[in-house]
C-alpha cells in the first residue's frame, strides 16, 4: 500500500496516474512533440529531394547552390528550436553540437547521391548547406539573445 497523503481532487500524483488519465493520445503526444515531428518531416525532404534522378540542363547550373542555402537554412533552424526549446535555451554547446550534425548530415547528403542515376556529389553544394546550417545557427544564437534579455528586462526568471 502506498504510504504517500492523496492529492487534492483534481490533482494527480506522480506520473503513473497522469499518464494514465491522459490516455495513449496524451503520452505520445509527450514522447513524440510537433519539432520533433517537423525535423524528421524536414530530413525525409532532404534525403527526398536527394533521391530524385535528375539531369540539370544548363539554365540549372548555380540554381542548386541556392536552394542548398536554403534547405539547410530552413532545416538549421528546425533542428536549432528543438535543441534549444523554442529558443529559451540557447548554449554554445549545444549549437556547436547541432552545427556539426548538420553538416554531418550535408556531407551524408552529397555522399548519398553518388549512386542516384544522374546526380553527382559537389563540394560546393556542401559548403552552400553548411553556410545555410551556419546562417540558421547565427539566427538562433541572436533569437537567443534577445528572448533572453526580454526575459531580463521583465523580470522573469531564467529558464
Amino acid at each position: 500500500m502506498d504510504s504517500r497523503p492523496s492529492p487534492p481532487p483534481g490533482e494527480h500524483s506522480g506520473t503513473q496516474a497522469g499518464m494514465h488519465r491522459r490516455g495513449l493520445g496524451g503520452i505520445i503526444k509527450t514522447v513524440i512533440d510537433r519539432r520533433k515531428i517537423l525535423m524528421i518531416v524536414a530530413l525525409l525532404a532532404v534525403f527526398g529531394s536527394s533521391s530524385i534522378p535528375f539531369e540539370r540542363p544548363m539554365w540549372f547550373q548555380g540554381f542548386d547552390k541556392g536552394f542548398h542555402l536554403m534547405e539547410y537554412l530552413a532545416v538549421g533552424l528546425v533542428l536549432f528550436n528543438l535543441i534549444t526549446s523554442g529558443f529559451r535555451r540557447v548554449s554554445w554547446t549545444g549549437l556547436a553540437l547541432g552545427y556539426a550534425c548538420l553538416a554531418a548530415i550535408g556531407a551524408v547528403d552529397e555522399f548519398y547521391q553518388y549512386w542516384i542515376p544522374g546526380r553527382t556529389p559537389d563540394r560546393a553544394d556542401f559548403f552552400y548547406s553548411a553556410a545555410g546550417a551556419a546562417l540558421a545557427l547565427a539566427i538562433t544564437a541572436i533569437a537567443g539573445f534577445l528572448i533572453a534579455r526580454n526575459g531580463r528586462k521583465q523580470g522573469l526568471p531564467k529558464s
